[in-house]
């Protein structure tokens, strides 16, 4: 997911003018999120067990709020100078940090 993710973000400033295009390059976005929420409590409960990934995950869950309010902040602030083509950029650009941590992530058994 987050490859596509990637991949989306790296090519919707090119699609915009593309009205059908953009329109499925929209939907395969949220369908990646919807996928990641989806997929993450299983995630958790292999991790740190049934009872406690539960937990961890509404952790987890909670802990989204204040990344979303600075996320909010910083991409209102940034379209005035830079627009929304780069911020997506920018998006991509964590996506790829994301999943190169993602890659060296060693789950102990």
């Amino acid at each position: 997911l987050m490859i596509i993710q990637i991949i989306i973000g790296f090519t919707i400033s090119q699609i915009v003018e593309y009205k059908a295009l953009y329109l499925i390059w929209i939907g395969i976005s949220f369908f990646c999120l919807g996928g990641h929420f989806s997929i993450t409590p299983t995630i958790f409960a292999k991790l740190f067990g049934a009872k406690t990934g539960s937990k961890m995950y509404s952790l987890c869950f909670f802990l989204m709020i204040p990344p979303g309010i600075i996320a909010l902040v910083l991409s209102k602030t940034l379209y005035k100078s830079i627009g929304y083509g780069k911020i997506f950029y920018i998006t991509a650009g964590v996506t790829c940090v994301g999943l190169f941590l993602l890659l060296f992530f060693k789950q102990n058994r």
